[in-house]
């Protein structure tokens, strides 16, 4: 996965924090789809510089796609399956199968939540600059 940026400071330890546009899910046509409220976003992110980017200089950052994949099926699918696992485990009444459905969603949320800080503290998501652009 791929982005254009441009830097915007250089972080104590030796990351940049870059500018991105982040565009709508239509790619940023919106003459097409005619339903973005808000068809451009920009945003500040933080990513580890090996080639010694500067202040000013546009980038090209890569992320590392397969690791990006698997956190997403995790975040938002895991949930979703525990909770459709968790309703048919018990063989009772109708109230009895969506409490553990329920159960079995809040849990997957819980794992999320945990894969999804555990990501963060050890970095393995963090996107990096491959190229200078300029």
């Amino acid at each position: 996965m791929t982005q254009e940026g441009t830097v915007l400071r250089k972080t104590p330890g030796g990351d940049a924090v870059v500018e991105i546009v982040r565009q709508s899910s239509c790619g940023g046509d919106c003459s097409n789809c005619k339903g973005c409220a808000h068809p451009q976003q920009t945003l500040e992110v933080t990513v580890s510089d090996p080639v010694g980017a500067k202040p000013g200089d546009r980038v090209r950052i890569t992320a590392p796609t397969g690791k990006v994949y698997r956190s997403a099926s995790v975040v938002y699918i895991l949930p979703v399956i525990l909770m459709f696992v968790f309703y048919f485990v018990p063989s009772g009444s109708e109230g009895t199968k969506i409490l553990c459905s329920l159960l079995g969603l809040a849990l997957g949320v819980g794992i999320s939540a945990a894969y999804s800080r555990r990501a963060s503290a050890s970095g393995s998501l963090k996107s990096s600059i491959s190229d200078i652009l300029d």
